[in-house]
C-alpha cells in the first residue's frame, strides 16, 4: 500500500530529528575536549610553570616548599610534607626486603604521574581553586562507571583489532570517552601497553595506553594562600 506523500514527509522529518538528537547525545556523552584555564590567572600560570620546571629537575624540596603543609596524598590518611618527600624519593625502606628492587620503578612512575597531571590542563572551581588535569573536571554521564571509564587524550588515535602495533586500524578516536571492559595484570610485552577499549555502541578494539587516562587517575588541587601564594594541596588517585 502506498503511503500519502505528506505522511512519508512526516516520517522522514521524524527520522531525521531522531537521528540528529541521537547524534548530538552521542557526541555529548562520548567526547571530552581538553581544557586549560590556567592562563586566566597569570599568577597561577606562572606558579604552574615553575612547578613543572621543578618536576623536570626532580627538585623534591622545591615541590615540598610549594605544597600545603597538610597536602592530601591518599584516602588512607597519608599526607603532609614528610609523606610527600617519601612519595617523590621512594626510599627502599618503604618496601619489604623482597620488594626493595621495585623502588626505582615506583619512583619513576610517581614523577611521571605528577608531570602528566601538571601538563594536561585543568579548570578553576567556584572557590577559585584549580583542578588538574582536564579529565578530572570533564562532565561524564552517570551511565559511565568511573572504574572502567577512560579518556582518549589525543587526536586521531588509532583503535586496532589486536593488542599490537601490527593490528589493523579499525577506527580513529579524538578525545573520546570510552570504557576499558577488562584489565589483565598478566599481560606482557605489547599486550601490556594496548588496552581493550569499548566505545558507546559496542565497538571494541585496542588503544595504546599512552593515549588513555582513567577517570580516577591522579589529580591535583591548587589553592591560593595568605600573601597570594599558590600551593599544591592535593595529589592523589582513586575514588
Amino acid at each position: 500500500m502506498l503511503l500519502p506523500r505528506p505522511f512519508i514527509a512526516l516520517l522522514c522529518a521524524i527520522s531525521l530529528m531522531a537521528f540528529t538528537a541521537a547524534s548530538t547525545s552521542y557526541a555529548q556523552q562520548a567526547v571530552a575536549l581538553p581544557v586549560d584555564e590556567a592562563s586566566q590567572n597569570p599568577a597561577f600560570f606562572a606558579f604552574r610553570e615553575r612547578l613543572i620546571a621543578m618536576v623536570e629537575a626532580k627538585d623534591v624540596e622545591g615541590i615540598v616548599a610549594n605544597s600545603c603543609s597538610d597536602i592530601n596524598l591518599s584516602f588512607g590518611g597519608a599526607g603532609g610534607h614528610d609523606d610527600l618527600r617519601d612519595f617523590l624519593n621512594v626510599p627502599e625502606s618503604l618496601f619489604s626486603a623482597e620488594y626493595k628492587h621495585l623502588a626505582p620503578k615506583q619512583r619513576a612512575e610517581n614523577w611521571a604521574n605528577l608531570l602528566k597531571v601538571l601538563t594536561l590542563g585543568g579548570q578553576f572551581d567556584a572557590e577559585g581553586g584549580f583542578w588538574a588535569p582536564y579529565t578530572w573536571t570533564a562532565k561524564v554521564p552517570d551511565s559511565f562507571d568511573p572504574y572502567s571509564t577512560y579518556f582518549i587524550t589525543g587526536e586521531d588515535v588509532l583503535m586496532r583489532d589486536a593488542p599490537s602495533k601490527d593490528g589493523t586500524a579499525i577506527d580513529s578516536l579524538s578525545y573520546n570517552i570510552v570504557t576499558v571492559p577488562w584489565l589483565s595484570e598478566e599481560q606482557n610485552g605489547e599486550a601490556a601497553v594496548y588496552l581493550p577499549v569499548e566505545r558507546p555502541g559496542g565497538t571494541i578494539g585496542y588503544v595504546h595506553r599512552d593515549f588513555l587516562r582513567s577517570q580516577i587517575d591522579y589529580r591535583a588541587n591548587f589553592n591560593k594562600h595568605e600573601g597570594g601564594e599558590w600551593k599544591m594541596c592535593l595529589f592523589l588517585a582513586g575514588d
